[in-house]
């Protein structure tokens, strides 16, 4: 197994606490990742009960993050929950459920399989299949943009703790993307092809 790794997930503005919520934590619990649910105090229990309904309450540890919990907010509170914790843990992965695919157990683990190697931050990508456009500001497509050399950026993504929490303490960073981050600090960051049959729809 490679070095234990924490799934940081950020669930503030999930509908519901299934669809991809339950579906995530599985196959990141199946993966052998133990998943830390970050939630707005006020969807707490909601979260929990969610869980407690599905029979995996004990797959999960689910703690709250006081205030607005913006994405920032709630990153910095499973950073702290680690500290609390005394967990060692050098990486973790970030995974936002709302309105994301849900990866499968194969690509939970071929991203925890980062940690602890160096990198800062790894993502999985995939290609894109629809076709893009270069619209003006009245609406006219002007260029078909070539696909070939573009790709979506998927979850989990695994990051070094040492990055997250500079990411997430930077006073610019009102909603910060961790990648983003990364890549402007001229930080290493992986990305991983992945195939898009890795991935599935977000659940309702």
């Amino acid at each position: 197994m490679p070095i234990p790794s924490y799934g940081i997930r950020r669930d503030t503005a999930v509908v519901e606490p299934h669809g991809q919520l339950i579906e995530s934590v599985n196959r990141a619990s199946d993966a052998g990742i133990r998943p830390v649910v970050v939630v707005g105090a006020d969807r707490l229990h909601e979260v929990r009960r969610g869980l407690r309904d599905q029979q995996i309450q004990h797959r999960a540890t689910v703690i709250d993050c006081p205030g607005p919990a913006t994405r920032s907010q709630c990153l910095a509170r499973g950073l702290a929950w680690l500290k609390e914790t005394g967990a060692t843990a050098e990486s973790v992965l970030v995974y936002d459920s709302n309105s994301r695919p849900v990866a499968s157990v194969a690509v939970w683990r071929q991203l925890s399989a980062f940690a602890g190697t160096g990198v800062d931050v790894a993502a999985p990508t995939t290609t894109l299949v629809d076709s893009v456009k270069l619209v003006d500001a009245d609406g006219v497509v002007r260029a078909t943009i070539d696909r070939a050399v573009l790709r979506t950026i998927e979850f989990p993504r695994m990051i070094r703790v040492e990055v997250l929490h500079r990411a997430v303490s930077d006073p610019a960073a009102d909603d910060v993307d961790e990648l983003t981050y990364a890549m402007g600090a001229q930080r290493g960051v992986r990305f991983v092809e992945v195939d898009r049959s890795a991935f599935t729809a977000p659940v309702a």
